[in-house]
This record gives structure tokens, C-alpha cells and sequence, in this order.
């Protein structure tokens, strides 16, 4: 572990990416008590008022307020907790499945690794994002739904990884030996391969997390996503695309959260990545 952590701390990128993702995750956890105003609560006559203004009733609004009058501030701030729990819900979705198709894949092999790979290649071949926007034209436009469809669209990523790993794990001999004991197919898969496959898991969840919240956020501004008045980042873009030029902190912050926080997780699991692989930290 002391090192794992030493060699994660040299990429200073990935240092500095895990302590903002620290701060982003602070923040969603204690929306309620951060936010200076309900994320939906509307002011009157204080419509698109410029960061650090005051309404007519005396309340300061440190990032002004949108279109209709809600605390810009507030809306952010919640709009934090509303990717985070995107981003977790669709790397446990691809994990759940990843894990179950991945490891039937590469322990299996044969025509449960064909079947499994031939529906991987079918998903893998459609654009992404407009994979996603069929799922979500068919379920119907949501959150949830949108969470669903981007799942999907990450799962056989999640799946290639984890089938390469379990095919490289299950011609070592440790394996070999427990088929000499009589273990089973349960045992030799999850308790003697799978634990040895977790880092490139580690790092693909990292990057999971980054790809899950862009394109749920990109689905909310083509209004397949979340739905107004939910304070989801990719939904206060396309609130506030008319705005560019009169309002265009109402466009430039949302965008700002969603660049910072994605590329936080891909430095992150480019650190992770070098710290739980041996060949790249020289060592081994």
C-alpha cells in the first residue's frame, strides 16, 4: 500500500486531480448545507443578475442568478451531487455486468467468449452518443433513462478489459494447480482470478466515471437526459445556450464544472494506471 501511494503521489497531475475530486465530492455531499438557496426556488425581478449582485429584496447571488431567477450559485452546487451519483450509478451498472459477461468471457472461452464478443463488437460498432440517444428515444427522455443508455454504451469497455485480464490470469499456474486440487469453476473464477485482475478494473471504473457523467451531461443538452427544473449541469447548458452573449457566465460555468470534474477523473486514472501497473513504474 505505502507503495502504491508512493508511486501514485509522482504524477503530480493525478495528485492534484484527487485532491479536486475531494473537494467536487465535499461539495455534493453537503449540498443542503453549501448552497445559499434551494436550487428551484425563483426570484422575482431578479432575472440573469451578474455574479456578486444583489436582488431587490437584498440577497446577494455570488454567481447571479439564471433566466428565471434561481440562484445560479445553488443550482451548481447541487448540479455536483447530480453527476457524482450519475457517475456512480453507471460505473456499478457496467461493473455488475462487466464483471458477469467479462469473466464468463475470459474464463469460459469457446462459444460463450464468441457469443459475448460478437455482441460486444455490435455495440462497439454504433457511434456512441447516438446509440445512447436511440435508447433513450425508446425508454423514454429521464435521468434514469439516460443513465441506462450511456451504461450501455460503456458496458463493453468495461467488458474487454476485465476478459483480458481473466484470459492472462487463467494460464498461470496457481490456476492451474487449484484445477489439479478440484476447485471449481466459482472458486477458480471469483476467488482466485478476479482478485488478481483489479487493478486495470481500478482504473477503467476511474475512467468509467468521467465517460458516464460527459455523456449524461451530453444527453441533458440535447434534452435526452435529466429534465428541467433538475439542476443537472448538461440541462443549465441548454437552459442557458441563448444567453451566450448577453449572460455568458450562465453558459460558462456549467461548462467549466463538467470540464474540471472530467478531466480530474481521467488524470486520476492515468495515476492509477501508473501506480498499479508494473511495467510502467519500472519495477518487476
Amino acid at each position: 500500500m505505502k507503495t502504491f501511494f508512493k508511486n501514485f503521489t509522482k504524477n503530480k497531475g493525478a495528485t492534484v486531480a484527487l485532491f479536486l475530486l475531494i473537494c467536487f465530492l465535499f461539495v455534493a455531499i453537503f449540498a443542503p448545507l453549501l448552497a445559499p438557496y434551494s436550487p428551484n426556488e425563483i426570484f422575482e425581478d431578479a432575472y440573469k443578475l451578474q455574479p456578486m449582485s444583489y436582488a431587490a429584496n437584498g440577497n446577494l447571488h455570488l454567481l447571479g442568478t439564471d433566466d428565471i431567477g434561481r440562484d445560479f450559485l445553488s443550482r451548481l452546487i447541487y448540479g455536483t451531487r447530480v453527476s457524482f451519483g450519475v457517475g456512480l450509478m453507471v460505473v456499478v451498472l457496467d461493473l455488475i455486468f462487466g464483471l458477469l459477461l467479462g469473466v464468463s468471457a475470459g474464463y469460459f472461452g469457446g462459444k460463450v467468449d464468441a457469443f459475448i464478443m460478437r455482441l460486444v463488437d455490435v455495440i462497439m460498432s454504433l457511434p456512441s452518443i447516438l446509440l445512447a440517444i436511440v435508447i433513450v428515444a425508446l425508454l423514454g427522455p429521464s435521468l434514469i433513462n439516460g443513465i441506462i443508455a450511456v451504461s450501455v454504451v460503456a458496458l463493453p469497455n468495461f467488458i474487454r478489459i476485465i476478459r483480458a485480464a481473466v484470459m492472462a490470469e487463467k494460464q498461470k499456474s496457481y490456476v492451474m494447480a487449484n484445477t489439479n486440487f478440484g476447485a471449481s469453476h466459482f472458486r477458480k473464477a471469483v476467488l482466485n482470478i478476479l482478485p488478481n485482475c483489479l487493478a486495470p478494473i481500478i482504473v477503467q471504473t476511474s475512467l468509467g466515471f468521467s465517460d458516464g457523467i460527459l455523456n449524461v451531461a451530453a444527453l441533458g443538452f440535447l434534452g435526452m437526459g435529466a429534465q428541467a427544473p433538475t439542476p443537472e449541469w448538461g440541462v443549465m447548458l441548454t437552459d442557458s445556450k441563448d444567453y451566450l452573449e448577453t449572460a455568458s457566465w450562465l453558459v460558462t460555468m456549467p461548462g467549466l464544472c463538467i470540464l474540471v470534474l472530467v478531466l480530474c477523473f481521467n488524470l486520476m486514472g492515468d495515476g492509477l494506471r501508473d501506480a498499479l501497473d508494473p511495467k510502467l513504474r519500472g519495477s518487476d
